[in-house]
């Protein structure tokens, strides 16, 4: 029946071509000659009639004559070329020719990059195999988000189908839907930690990976309330891990290692984390895993794609990271730059190149003081969004290093609000502040 159904439409796409070629050729050449004619007289007459009138003279009539009679001669020549155009014998000949070629090549390409004899599989199977389970828990999850959703379209104030429904989505793999619906669940009151956890964590996975601001700092809430929740923790690590700071990773790591129970799930990645960050901080290469992934190599195909497609700014940016994870700071601050010329509102990224612009200026004089461009962005970044990590850190760096300690004390103030009270971040900043 599949290939019944596919020599048919081969049938079809070829007549379709096919018959403009062998289809008789209308005058059309011969109507635009006349139409041409007409006009050109009128204007012939109404030219005698205005010198007739005393508008023009003797020799602007003449030469007006002569421009019409130009005109007209082009014309019938155009006309004698469109109506002689490729002879019908050729263009049969050509139509034969698609008539074999067409099937016959798509026919082949079809054989050879196909799978004619693959049976079909279902969406339900392709579903359960991408989540590791069966079809039967694939189609509940399925038909729960329906019904939750059809449930909230009755009643949007439900903050527990809002949980329920952003769990089940994040079981399908849906963590932008899931984020956006947990993020619903607190909005309507459901505002436990594992919420808020989950929830960040969602947004973590949509961007493929990367910890936001916005994900640090619900992280951190979630921390306030439950200082050993294991994402957090974990989360809270990567964070610091993709701003190239191994030690504050494994300030993290090390807390949700101690607090995790013997036979955790979790306990052979977050060992293998630790190990990379204290193998960055010694400046020796980790010892990673049979199989692990090899960043250089990661690199490499990510500057591939960049290539071809180089208005991809999440590519940028996960490039500019990946630059900052090898200690390249100039080329992160150059992949960051051209994310933020493809997405100059998107206050991440500001703060992203910000960072960068900085991390440069110290590897050159580890007492190089904020550039002006990085300033200016944090103060553009600290207008839309006052309670901006990065943002508040650096501004009051920038403003320190022009002596200005009061705005400093200020500004770094308000970010130890922001800062988990138990966290050496904390501890550190306060002591800077103190030093002021």
């Amino acid at each position: 029946m599949l290939w019944v159904l596919a020599g048919l439409l081969i049938l079809i796409t070829v007549f379709l071509i096919a018959r403009p070629l062998v289809a008789k050729p209308a005058a059309h050449g011969e109507q635009r000659a006349d139409y041409d004619l007409a006009v050109f007289k009128d204007q012939l007459s109404e030219l005698e009639e205005e010198h007739a009138q005393g508008l023009i003279d003797g020799a602007a009539l003449e030469a007006a004559k002569l421009e019409v009679q130009r005109r007209l001669l082009a014309a019938a020549h155009a006309s004698k070329e469109e109506t002689h155009p490729m002879g019908l014998a050729p263009r049969r000949l050509l139509a034969l020719a698609l008539l074999f070629v067409l099937p016959l090549a798509g026919g082949a390409l079809y054989l050879v990059l196909g799978s004619p004899s693959q049976p079909d599989q279902p969406y339900l199977e392709r579903l359960a195999m991408r989540l590791g389970t069966d079809v039967s828990q694939a189609q509940h999850q399925l038909d729960e988000v329906a019904r939750l959703t059809e449930h909230l379209g009755r009643h949007p104030e439900d903050g527990a189908a809002w949980r329920d429904l952003g769990r089940a989505q994040r079981m399908l793999g849906r963590h932008p839907d899931g984020a956006e619906s947990l993020r619903q669940a607190l909005t309507n009151g459901e505002r436990e930690p594992e919420v808020i956890a989950e929830m960040a964590e969602s947004q973590v996975y949509a961007d493929q990976g990367e910890v936001s601001i916005q994900a640090k700092r619900a992280f951190e809430t979630v921390l306030l309330v439950s200082p050993d929740h294991p994402k957090a923790l974990y989360f809270m690590g990567q964070e610091r891990m993709q701003d190239n700071d191994a030690k504050g990773a494994l300030h993290f790591w090390r807390r949700l290692e101690a607090a995790s129970p013997a036979g955790a799930g979790w306990l052979p990645m977050l060992k293998q984390r630790i190990a990379e960050a204290e193998a960055r901080l010694s400046g020796k290469a980790p010892q990673t895993q049979s199989g692990a992934p090899d960043i250089g190599a990661m690199v490499a195909k990510l500057e591939a794609r960049m290539k071809e497609n180089p208005k991809d700014v999440q590519g940028w940016t996960m490039l500019g990271r990946s630059y900052a994870v090898l200690g390249e700071m100039e080329k992160a601050r150059d992949a960051y730059k051209k994310a933020i010329a493809l997405a100059p509102d998107d206050l991440d990224l500001k703060q992203s190149y910000a960072v960068m612009l900085y991390e440069v200026a110290r590897s050159a004089d580890p007492r190089a003081k904020v550039p002006a461009e990085a300033a200016a962005l944090m103060n553009e970044v600290l207008k839309q969004d006052p309670k901006a990590f990065d943002a508040l850190y650096l501004a009051g760096q920038a403003a320190l290093d022009q002596g200005g300690k009061s705005e400093a004390k200020a500004l770094w103030s308000r970010l130890l609000e922001l800062l988990d009270p138990a966290s050496e971040d904390h501890a550190d900043l306060k002591k800077m502040i103190d030093g002021l």
